[in-house]
């Protein structure tokens, strides 16, 4: 057997962190094969569950200079290395001139969550809401804005649709499941995703449960129709040209052209949130009528959104309560 054989670590033998491993460290954290030397009184102060646990008595161990190790069961390494960045490194994701990654927000969710540090949970929730602020409807787009958190390369939209079903994010699912709902350049592609799920930039795949590709199924044929019923409308049906309509030729011909670019392959979702609607092709007639019946469309449109996707109403509507878990 050579040297560097017999210096070789046991398969199973727990290796340090090489972020998280303070000499002067008065506690071992142990997620899978990885071990993290911390400090009793940062976890503490975060963590009432740490706080509740350091308060017991503790057993006498044989060498009283070597920290107590604590086995975190079924918690990942990958997320404590990045849940100690955000209690050590003052919560990056709080930092408007920093972009930290999904994996970072949705570390900070789960052991926000299990071990109840609620700054932490709640700093990664307000920089989820960020990405979605309330109201600003035609801020959406079919893009996740990485300028806020950094999808690639680890996660994608399907990552982000599963975190804010699984924490019950109601305020922000509407826009969630809108933007899913965009997502595919050619037409049959969103269904293949919704089914087979999506590919991030590192190649592993995220799927959705079965019963989030039931709610995006079923909330797309809802959308459709509405969108067609009621801000698109005035494309649809026979408002345009109007009665009195200045230049009825060019109308006829403004209104097919946006029939095929809003309908054709298949309905472009977003544009029944693009503000402002393009009608300067329209006489000054038909554009206020398009104006005005798109607008009032629209309002109609998002007041129902919650019930398309089987959501409780916009004013019964709440994210992840804290209460429930104290």
């Amino acid at each position: 057997m050579s040297s560097s054989d017999s210096q070789a670590p046991e398969p199973h033998q727990p290796i340090h962190s090489s972020h998280f491993w303070y000499k002067d460290g008065n506690l071992i954290l142990q997620a899978e094969n990885t071990q993290f030397r911390v400090h009793k009184s940062i976890l503490a102060a975060q963590s009432p569950v740490f706080r509740d646990m350091f308060s017991l008595p503790q057993a006498t161990i044989e060498n009283p200079s070597d920290p107590p190790v604590v086995v975190l069961e079924h918690d990942s390494s990958v997320d404590w290395e990045l849940f100690l960045s955000s209690v050590y490194n003052g919560f990056k994701f709080i930092d408007p001139g920093k972009v930290p990654p999904f994996a970072m927000i949705s570390s900070a969710f789960r052991l926000g969550k299990k071990y109840q540090c609620r700054d932490i949970f709640e700093s990664a929730l307000g920089r989820l809401r960020s990405v979605y602020p309330p109201g600003e409807w035609e801020s959406l787009t079919a893009e996740f804005d990485e300028k806020i958190i950094a999808l690639a390369p680890h996660a994608s939209l399907w990552d982000v649709v599963n975190l804010a079903v699984e924490y019950g994010l109601q305020k922000m699912l509407s826009k969630i499941y809108l933007q899913a709902l965009m997502q595919g350049a050619k037409p049959g592609d969103l269904v293949t995703l919704i089914l087979e799920g999506m590919k991030n930039q590192d190649g592993a795949i995220t799927r959705l449960s079965s019963e989030t590709q039931r709610v995006l199924l079923k909330g797309r044929d809802r959308l459709h129709n509405a969108i067609i019923s009621k801000p698109l409308r005035y494309i649809w049906n026979s408002h345009i040209p109007v009665y009195k309509c200045t230049n009825s030729v060019t109308c006829t011909q403004e209104r097919d052209k946006l029939l095929r670019s809003h309908l054709l392959p298949e309905l472009k979702i977003d544009k029944a949130f693009a503000l402002p609607v393009d009608l300067d092709q329209f006489c000054y007639r038909c554009a206020g009528i398009a104006e005005d019946s798109f607008v009032k469309g629209q309002k109609v449109l998002i007041a129902s959104l919650p019930e398309m996707f089987g959501l409780p109403p916009w004013d019964e509507m709440k994210d992840y309560d804290w209460q429930d878990d104290e």
